[in-house]
């Protein structure tokens, strides 16, 4: 397995030309309320992490994504995306930034494994529930089978901690 930094993962990133799939590993740390919602006590859990295997797609665009399931699902092809509320995104399909912050553009095709961690240790997320905030969906693209986007964080600050694509293992180290 090749290790490569997030620096050389970035330059890695903008070489892809067109839509390309890879097996990513991704970590980041799990966002929890600060009181539990069902008693109102504060939060016990400091350090969580989720690590999510999943089969993405990059160089692909959100917009045709969205209107080609559209498409699948009998809606006509006219949903426009919006500008993003946070980051810029650069000619470059594969990657937005933010500052100086650069992030992947990813289309999630399937998860293949969903694991918490927490100091290194196997977590139950089950004890995480009443302290986890209301998801959100995408309520502009108008499908029943969503189209899943992610922005995983690549240089300097790095989610991804391993690639696998064209036939090559790729570990991401910090």
């Amino acid at each position: 397995m090749q290790r490569i930094t997030p620096a050389e993962l970035l330059n890695r990133f903008r070489e892809v030309k067109q839509a390309t799939i890879l097996t990513v590993v991704m970590s980041t740390e799990v966002k929890l309320l600060k009181k539990s919602k069902k008693d109102g006590r504060p939060c016990p859990y400091v350090g969580v992490r989720k690590r999510t295997t999943c089969q993405a797609m990059i160089g692909t665009n959100y917009e045709n994504g969205v209107n080609n399931r559209r498409e699948k699902e009998g809606l006509k092809r006219d949903f426009e995306a919006e500008e993003h509320s946070w980051a810029t995104h650069t000619d470059d399909p594969v990657i937005s930034v933010k500052g100086d912050q650069y992030y992947a553009n990813m289309r999630i095709r399937k998860t293949l494994d969903v694991q918490y961690v927490c100091d290194g240790k196997k977590f139950d997320r089950e004890l995480l529930r009443e302290f986890e905030p209301k998801k959100s969906t995408s309520s502009r693209q108008g499908v029943k089978d969503e189209v899943i986007w992610r922005m995983p964080k690549v240089y300097p600050a790095c989610s991804i901690e391993k690639i696998k694509y064209s036939g090559e293992e790729i570990e991401v180290v910090l």
